[in-house]
């Protein structure tokens, strides 16, 4: 992305490439946006190669939102590496990890006065770093099966609901990187890939009186019916009562008072 090349990039797999510096994205004078992208085995052939991903080379202000870093190499930058001169990326709700470099840092970047711009995210020894945000982590993110290139995080991420809770302004799409929602739970996770809860359907419901009474035994006499929803993780266990006509009259709350 060179001068003037503000583009946005959205749901894109950037993999496989070789080349001297940033081997999947190089930018100068430039601002793109990047969101639910995935950056991989892309490799430096250079003995001085920066950016095993990207180089946010002079100038340049790029953004990059939910998007996932491994299994890239170089020698400075296993993921990122910034220039001096007003190279400044802006870094959320992303995950950099298990990339390779000589230097072993996920985003590399000197120039203390205008760092890079890195929040909610996960990013592997990045712990003491002058741009570690404090809403950032540096956690194992648990990827499925990283050998064979499934970055989906597993149940017990640390990455699942710790992105920025406050997503209003960054051009989200409704759908992550496979088109699952992208929003799974209350909060975004980090990463390219939302994790998908599993939804448990209702299996059983046992209507029962309270105190194990059956019977309305007096005129104008109530009784308190309970209902239990099974299994006990059932995604939606809410009941509404209501009665079939027949030959009495009666009638029950939505509280279960017959």
């Amino acid at each position: 992305c060179y001068t003037g090349s503000d583009a946005n990039f959205t749901n894109i797999i950037v993999k496989n490439n070789i080349c001297k510096h940033g081997n999947g994205v190089f930018t100068s004078y430039s601002a793109p946006v990047f969101i639910n992208s995935l950056f991989y085995s892309n490799e430096s052939n250079f003995e001085y190669g920066c950016g095993g991903a990207v180089r946010v080379y002079i100038h340049s202000t790029p953004e990059f939102i939910n998007c996932t870093f491994t299994n890239n190499t170089t020698v400075y930058g296993a993921a990122i590496y910034c220039d001096d001169i007003s190279s400044v990326p802006t870094v959320t709700n992303c995950i950099l990890w298990g990339n390779t470099s000589s230097y072993n840092l996920e985003l590399y970047a000197t120039n203390t006065y205008d760092p890079p711009v890195v929040t909610y995210s996960n990013i592997e020894d990045g712990v003491n770093q002058f741009w570690f945000n404090e809403t950032c982590i540096d956690q194992d993110p648990l990827f499925l099966d990283q050998k064979n290139f499934y970055y989906n995080i597993q149940e017990n991420s640390p990455c699942i609901n710790t992105g920025d809770p406050d997503i209003s302004g960054m051009g989200l799409p409704a759908f992550d990187i496979i088109y699952n929602p992208r929003i799974s739970n209350d909060t975004i996770d980090m990463g390219a890939y939302e994790y998908q809860y599993e939804i448990v359907l209702v299996e059983e419901i046992e209507v029962i009186g309270e105190g194990g009474v059956t019977t309305i035994t007096e005129q104008y006499g109530t009784l308190q019916m309970l209902a239990e929803v099974l299994p006990e993780n059932a995604e939606n266990k809410s009941v509404t009562w209501s009665i079939s006509a027949g030959e009495e009259y009666g009638s029950i709350n939505q509280d279960g008072i017959l």
